[in-house]
Formats: structure tokens, sequence, C-alpha cells
């Protein structure tokens, strides 16, 4: 069955996106600006929002008329699995691993900084799937933006020394706190991406303690 349904999602998919764009005029605008970029075959990354990323390879195909293609990359670090997306049609979920995690925060800091996960709280496949995308994730944009110069990078590498994740059953029980040094977050993982800490929120309670 699960072959089956590999097999004509996909072709069923584009088909309906096809009848879709029968029925779309396109308009450009703004393009004047990237015709340098077009013509000397430099490259671009083109950023489209969720809800129109559906339409980008109909897009694609039209473009390539009067413009140069160029590849779509659906997004490997999502277990939403929204309706409109077509990650949830193209690819699984596939999370980074966590050497990946460790290069990117000590790519931002300058220094690695450790992660303590109480593994044991993760009883269910769902909670780990948003772990990186609710925590970690969120954790490096914040960093991003404080370590943005080198006295952010000194405060963070000399204020924050180990990041705890905890795995809870409910809203009710999410907390973040940063003491001695641990930042230590108890999120509802399972409860998907509604529920999480974002940057913001890391951001600021870091700023204000480190």
């Amino acid at each position: 069955m699960n072959r089956l349904v590999t097999a004509l999602v996909p072709s069923t998919a584009a088909a309906l996106v096809r009848m879709l764009g029968a029925t779309l005029r396109l308009r450009i605008e703004g393009s004047d600006a990237l015709v340098p970029f077009w013509s000397g075959a430099r490259p671009l990354i083109y950023c489209v929002w969720h809800g129109r990323i559906l339409m980008v390879p109909w897009l694609n195909t039209r473009l390539r008329r009067t413009h140069a293609a160029f590849p779509v990359l659906s997004s490997r670090s999502c277990p939403e699995f929204c309706t409109y997306c077509p990650h949830r049609i193209t690819a699984p979920y596939r999370a980074r691993t966590p050497g990946n995690v460790l290069a990117e925060i000590e790519e931002i800091c300058g220094a690695p900084i450790p992660y303590d996960v109480d593994w044991a709280t993760f009883d269910d496949k769902t909670a780990l799937n948003f772990l990186d995308n609710m925590s970690c994730h969120r954790l490096n944009m914040a960093l991003r933006v404080i370590c943005s110069d080198d006295m952010g990078k000194e405060a963070v590498r000399d204020g924050l020394k180990k990041v705890r994740l905890v795995n809870v059953k409910t809203e009710g029980e999410k907390t973040m706190s940063f003491e001695g040094g641990v930042l230590e977050m108890h999120v509802p993982y399972a409860m998907g991406g509604s529920t999480l800490i974002s940057d913001n929120e890391i951001r600021a309670l870091l700023l204000t303690k480190l």
C-alpha cells in the first residue's frame, strides 16, 4: 500500500498543480535588478513563503521560456508536514545529526557548547522529530543575533556553559531558565511547533542574564 501511495501521490500532485497553473496569469515585477545575475550566470537564492511553495515547480517551468531556470530545494528540517507544503510530498523528514547541531553552535559562538538531553523523557518518536526544530534551531537563531559582534560572542562563551533539554507532556509544564551558566528548556515537543519557545524569548532571557 505504501509503495502504491508513494508512486501515485507525486504524479497526482503534479497534475493538480498543472491544472491550477492553467488558470493563473503570470506577471513579473521588479526583475530588472536580477537580469545581471541571470545573464552572468551568477548564483541567486530565491525565498518563497510557505503558502506559495506548491506553485514554484510550475513557476520554474513557465520562467524557463524567457528566463534562466533554477533548482528547487524543499526543506529537510521541518517535521510539521503542513498540507500546503510540497515537502510532505517530495521527501520524508530528515533531522540533522547531533554533530551538525554542535558544529553550527560552535561556528556561531566560536566555541563548543554542549547539550545535555534528558533522553528518558523522549518516549515517543514525535517528540524526537521536533527536538531540533523547536529548540536547537531556535537557540541558534537567537545566538546568531547575540553573537553578531565580538562582544556578544565573548559574552556567550563566558556565560553559556551548557544547554539542557527536557520533554514534558503538557504546555502548562513548559518552562525556561538560565542559571549557573545552564540554559534549561522544558518543552512539550510532541505537541508541535505551536508550543515552542521562540528565538526571541530565548534571546531576551540570555541578554538579561549574560
